[in-house]
Formats: C-alpha cells, structure tokens, sequence
C-alpha cells in the first residue's frame, strides 16, 4: 500500500531467509491494486502489470541468480493511495529437479517518490 500522495516506484527480489534456507528458483510479477489473482485463473494471473521475472536483476544483491526480481522496466509503480500485489513462486512443479520448498525473504525497496 502507498499511504502517501505521491506516486512511488519500488523494486523487489528474493533472496535468502535470515535463517539459512535453500536457495529456490523463483519467478515474481506484480498486479495493479489489491485483488489476488485466484489460483487456476490464467487469465487474471496473465494480467500482470510487470513480470513474469526469471532471474536476479543487475544492480541488486539476491545471492544467487536463481532468485527473482523487479527492477527498472519492470519496476512496481504505486500511484497515490494505491495499492498492489507482489507475487512469487517457484519455478520447478513438484517433483521436479529442484527444491520448491523454503523459507524466502521478500526485500522491497523505494527507489523513487514522485509528487
């Protein structure tokens, strides 16, 4: 949520939890205000705003590519009083090569506010 009356534009990754968990192959996008996306609706969850991201973004520290992350084109904008939706999965099904499970930490960062 953007509780000011400026427009804020944020970037987002994942990396890590504090405690020590796998790294995980995550994707992230983001959706204008405040309605998840329901589970099995591809059409709402391909209406994202910015996304789908792959990988880590240059000019942030997520500690192994594999973590997401939205920055510059695909940053998140919030405009005044706005809200939205950040979503992160993973990107192997179960059962697949990887780890999907794990805690993650979500690092959300204001990059600008614009009156």
């Amino acid at each position: 949520m953007n509780p000011t009356n400026d427009t804020l534009t944020l970037s987002a990754w994942n990396t890590a939890a504090p405690n020590g968990g796998p790294v995980l192959d995550t994707l992230m996008a983001w959706y204008a205000g405040s309605e998840v996306p329901a589970r099995g609706d591809d059409v709402a969850r391909k209406a994202c705003a910015k996304g789908v991201i792959d990988s880590c973004p240059t000019g942030v520290v997520c500690g192994d590519y594999k973590w997401a992350g939205l920055t510059a084109a695909q940053a998140i904008t919030i405009p005044p009083l706005g809200s939205v939706v950040v979503w992160f999965g993973t990107y192997y099904a179960a059962g697949g090569s990887s780890v999907v499970e794990g805690n993650v930490k979500l690092v959300v960062r204001t990059d600008t506010a614009t009156p």
